[in-house]
């Protein structure tokens, strides 16, 4: 876990979303959600899912910066000797004589500014993915004259510019304010010296490219890392996965043929988790583990399949399409389960050790929605134990 006190914070503030009228969340390495049914949480859990989505690595803002790529090359003379300027300042803040900081000219900041600025409408629609609606209007909580607020703040005595991102959208477009840091650390953006090398005989336009890209985690902190949701009717899409798949292929062949009011819509974190399902042990890595991050991996799933399942849970794929089936094989059996037939206990749980296994690493996010759900009170206690134990690694 991050030393807290060293950490610059992240908060989370909305109004007017959903059922919420105003409520401010301070995210940390282990945030719940605790409160009575109904008053937001789910809604709160799934915007910080489309966030992160949205600004990971390979995350959705990047098909709003896209259109700029291509113009890279006629940025302004001021930006491309701005460029310059800040890549040839990276060696000498590397040698600790400018106070492991760069500050970032003032051509780069208003250009950067004016592309975040510009991707409020791509955000709102991965807000509408996740949420599984097609009009943004459907989440502001009153739907006529008002607007939903969305505010990111990143501070603290360890930040040294608080930093401050606004989304308002209601049913007629959305607008995105953003803060772009005046002075960025040395640490956050050593891959520059890697481009200092590679550009310096070049274009320093191009080295706008992966300024960019490193932007949201200077922006945006923790936001910037994967996330993966485990949704609270998980045991049913674990049950039910094929049948939903196989439908999907069987009405293939008629799309565009049946007339249809509305046609039905999984919401992203659902399409997502039944995506995830499906390719469990086929998605690569965000990153390659090392030996020991591989061994506290496997350690972990063992552990919470032996405390908790008294057996383990594991995926076979069919010989000729490939298709995953999730198992279950008590302690002491030699033969495996349908984890359909498994109880809903393990059905609950499997899904969490399969995601320690096969998918989440260290630095990645993973929300679970209604983690108590068909837990006797005493598994409750140690599935939280062992939640608290694995953000500690």
């Amino acid at each position: 876990m991050a030393d807290l006190h060293k950490t610059p914070s992240i908060e989370l503030e909305v109004k007017d979303f959903g059922p919420i009228v105003h409520g401010k969340v301070d995210l940390r390495p282990m945030t719940v959600f605790i409160g009575p049914s109904n008053t937001g949480k789910s809604y709160l859990a799934i915007l910080l899912y489309a966030l992160h989505r949205f600004f990971s690595t390979g995350g959705d803002w990047r098909w709003g910066f896209g259109r700029f790529v291509s113009g890279v090359s006629d940025l302004p003379a001021e930006t491309v000797t701005a460029l310059k300027e800040l890549i040839d300042a990276v060696p000498k803040a590397s040698a600790g004589r400018n106070d492991d900081a760069i500050a970032l000219p003032a051509p780069i900041t208003e250009l950067l500014h004016s592309q975040f600025n510009s991707l409020g409408d791509a955000l709102t629609y991965e807000i509408m993915r996740c949420f599984g609606v097609d009009e943004s209007a459907v989440l502001v909580r009153k739907s006529r004259g008002a607007y939903t607020s969305v505010m990111i703040s990143r501070g603290g005595a360890y930040c040294a510019t608080p930093l401050q991102h606004t989304l308002k959208f209601d049913g007629r477009g959305a607008d995105l304010q953003t803060t772009v840091p005046e002075h960025v650390s040395v640490e956050s953006i050593t891959r520059l010296s890697q481009i200092a090398d590679a550009y310096r005989p070049y274009n320093y336009a191009d080295a706008y490219i992966p300024l960019m890209y490193m932007m949201p985690s200077i922006m945006m902190g923790n936001l910037h890392l994967p996330a993966y949701y485990l949704p609270a009717d998980r045991t049913g899409v674990m049950h039910a996965h094929s049948a939903v798949v196989s439908a999907m292929i069987g009405n293939a062949p008629l799309a565009g043929l049946q007339y249809s009011e509305r046609t039905p819509m999984l919401s992203g974190v659902l399409a997502d988790f039944l995506r995830q399902l499906i390719e469990m042990d086929m998605i690569p890595r965000w990153r390659p583990l090392d030996r020991q991050e591989q061994a506290q991996q496997n350690a972990t799933s063992r552990e919470m399949e032996s405390t908790m399942l008294n057996g383990t849970v594991r995926i076979d794929r069919s010989e000729f399409i490939n298709y995953p089936h999730f198992t279950y094989r008590p302690s002491g059996w030699k033969n495996t389960l349908p984890l359909m037939n498994a109880s809903s206990m393990v059905s609950e749980i499997a899904p969490v050790v399969l995601y320690l296994r096969h998918i989440v690493q260290p630095g990645n996010v993973l929300i679970i929605e209604e983690p108590e759900s068909h837990l006797h009170p005493a598994m409750q206690v140690e599935f939280t134990r062992q939640l608290a134990k694995l953000v500690q690694h």
